[in-house]
């Protein structure tokens, strides 16, 4: 009796395993790439939900912070200063994130009014703008040196004042402006943020140096930390950055002994800040005061930037914003976020 063959049914079965390999492969492909879409859209919500919440802590920060800045101005208070209730933003923004599960929200003020103003250099106002000039040569000349450089800050200031002419009237730098690559021209009108004035061509210093002086290095900081184009001045001695303290001394021989008083008097609880104090410390100082620039300093500010941050999770969101306040309202004036 004649066995049956087998070799046709081990074809067919080996057929039919290859196809079910490849069917499972098939299958594993498939429910691999709905797995990572599945993941993506879980990530894309995650993410969008993180950004949702974030914009919304940002607008409750900037809510808190606009209310601190209002509370002086509303009961009448004229001056500010660093003993304010605005300073203490910082614990007063993390204390007020702490009910929000999973979010952590930072934030500073500062006050614009501390910088120095440079659009100052284009007032109409000449004596005024004279003292501003001064007060900047001074700044710039000290920032030049903490980099090493010996500059001559007076065709800057001049360019600069042709940058925001109007343009119908030449300027000797125009064809400078051409040259370059790519080529602009001057913006007739006034500075609208501090990094404009690395486009304004000064005489005599190459573009490294201006960055250096402008930035700053490890050698020292650089003068993009104590100017503004928001603040409108006048500066506010109560606030004013160290730097721009040193600068308003007319005698720079004195100039850190005027520093290390005027610190050390802002610092004293029991000393009234509503007053020309400086004067006096100065007059202290046998500082001749008939040539400190009373015109461009005062003890009020108006206008002032709030920086926040919103972390949640990995995600991050920040926002900038400068805010005009006055008795009756707080205004923005500037805001970026990223």
């Amino acid at each position: 009796m004649m066995r049956p063959s087998l070799s046709g049914c081990g074809s067919r079965r080996g057929a039919v395993l290859i196809l079910v390999l490849i069917t499972l492969a098939a299958v594993a492909v498939v429910a691999s790439l709905l797995m990572r879409e599945v993941a993506v859209e879980y990530s894309t919500t995650a993410s969008t939900r993180a950004t949702l919440a974030g914009s919304a802590a940002l607008e409750s920060g900037l809510l808190l912070a606009t209310d601190m800045l209002m509370a002086d101005k509303n009961e009448g208070i004229t001056v500010d200063h660093l003993k304010e209730e605005w300073s203490q933003f910082p614990t007063a923004v993390k204390r007020f994130a702490k009910e929000w599960q999973g979010m952590a929200l930072t934030g500073r003020i500062e006050d614009e009014n501390g910088r120095f103003p440079i659009n100052g250099l284009v007032s109409t106002d000449v004596n005024l703008r004279k003292q501003y000039l001064d007060v900047f040569v001074r700044m710039v000349d000290a920032l030049a040196r903490l980099q090493g450089l010996e500059v001559d800050v007076l065709p800057l200031v001049e360019n600069m004042r042709h940058w925001v002419a109007p343009l119908n009237l030449a300027a000797p730098e125009d064809a400078w402006y051409a040259t370059q690559s790519p080529s602009y021209g001057r913006s007739g009108r006034p500075f609208r943020c501090p990094e404009e004035m690395l486009l304004v061509r000064w005489p005599g210093v190459e573009p490294d140096a201006f960055a250096r002086i402008f930035y700053g290095t490890e050698k020292g900081p650089g003068l993009r930390e104590f100017i503004t184009t928001w603040g409108k001045g006048p500066i506010n001695m109560n606030t004013a950055l160290p730097a721009v303290v040193l600068a308003l001394c007319p005698d720079q021989v004195r100039a850190k002994a005027f520093l290390a008083a005027v610190e050390s008097y802002r610092s004293d609880p029991d000393n009234p800040l509503a007053t020309k104090w400086y004067v006096k410390v100065g007059t202290e100082l046998k500082l001749n005061m008939a040539q400190f620039p009373t015109g461009c300093v005062d003890v009020k500010s108006t206008t002032f930037r709030v920086d926040l941050q919103a972390d949640m999770g990995r995600a991050r969101r920040q926002q900038k914003t400068v805010l005009e306040v006055s008795r009756d309202k707080c205004s923005v004036i500037f805001q970026q976020s990223y």
